[in-house]
C-alpha cells in the first residue's frame, strides 16, 4: 500500500471525486468538493450540513489554482475517497 504524506500539500487534480483539505493559500481550516473537473467553494469546519452542501454544487474553481492534502485515516469510512 502506498504511503501517503497527509501534511503535503498537493498540486492538481485529487484522486477520487469527494472532499478534501483544499486552498488557494495551504488554509488546514478549508474544506472544498472536487467532482472530478473543478473545486467548490470552500466550506470551513463550522460550517452547518446546509451550506456545506449548497457549498458542495458551487463549482467556481479551476483546478490550477487550489493544492489538496490525502484525507487523514481517521476520517469516517463514508467520508473516504479511495
Amino acid at each position: 500500500m502506498e504511503r501517503r504524506n497527509y501534511d503535503h500539500w498537493n498540486p492538481g487534480k485529487p484522486p477520487a471525486l469527494g472532499w478534501y483539505n483544499a486552498s488557494m493559500h495551504c488554509n488546514k481550516q478549508t474544506f472544498r468538493f472536487w467532482d472530478g473537473k473543478q473545486w467548490s467553494d470552500f466550506a470551513g469546519v463550522n460550517y452547518s450540513l446546509k451550506n456545506v452542501a449548497s457549498i458542495a454544487k458551487t463549482k467556481i474553481i479551476p483546478p490550477n489554482r487550489i493544492c489538496w492534502r490525502h484525507q487523514p485515516e481517521d476520517w469516517p469510512t463514508n467520508a473516504k475517497t479511495y
